[in-house]
């Protein structure tokens, strides 16, 4: 809800008392991976809301991600839309902007891009959420860069997890963005379905 008083614009938003999904890594650490499914496809479904009106975030990381409530189960938001912009199917983006350590490698690189950098961030996300901190923590861009040319997962939380959730991760943190997985492959992936046919 909006309304105009005195020559500004007042936003009324829901209030979201369970803060931001940085804040809860920090406070609960690695999550499982059950519940890291649950919050991919609750993000999933508000980018699936951007992507039917052809917008681009731009800027996912935790902090941007807000939990409806405190405690058990949360309903996880997107937040934080300053950096996005509409960009149609055929057309390319240049503008250099995000968070470093979730910035797509083709944005570090000052080169043009489409919406698969919101794949990118949404794949350190769910990395975060496993392993309980961002897969590339370079002090610098070049850093991330060189870092992000390697696999990125802790040895011993690989065994720990599914095949389909290790196949997602790589797909979204894949440096080229024409082989990293698309909003629709997100949707379609097996990760989302294990619950349905069990592990």
């Amino acid at each position: 809800m909006s309304f105009e008083a005195e020559n500004s614009i007042f936003l009324v938003l829901e209030f979201c008392a369970g803060g931001n999904l940085a804040s809860y890594i920090r406070n609960h650490g690695r999550v499982q991976e059950c519940v890291a499914r649950k919050f991919m496809k609750q993000i999933g479904a508000g980018l699936e809301v951007l992507s039917i009106h052809q917008i681009i975030h731009r800027d996912l990381k935790p902090e941007n991600i807000l939990l409806s409530r405190i405690g058990n189960d949360p309903i996880l938001k997107i937040a934080d839309f300053c950096l996005s912009r509409m960009l149609n199917p055929d057309d390319l983006a240049e503008t250099v902007c995000g968070s470093p350590f979730y910035m797509a490698p083709e944005i570090l690189q000052f080169k043009k891009y489409d919406d698969k950098v919101d794949m990118w961030s949404l794949g350190a996300i769910l990395f975060e959420l496993l392993n309980g901190y961002p897969p590339f923590r370079g002090r610098t861009s070049v850093q991330n860069i060189k870092v992000s040319l390697r696999r990125p997962f802790s040895e011993p939380i690989l065994p720990q997890l599914h095949p389909d959730c290790v196949d997602l991760c790589s797909r979204l943190l894949s440096i080229d963005p024409e082989k990293r997985i698309s909003f629709k492959e997100f949707c379609q992936h097996d990760f989302s379905k294990i619950d349905e046919r069990g592990r």
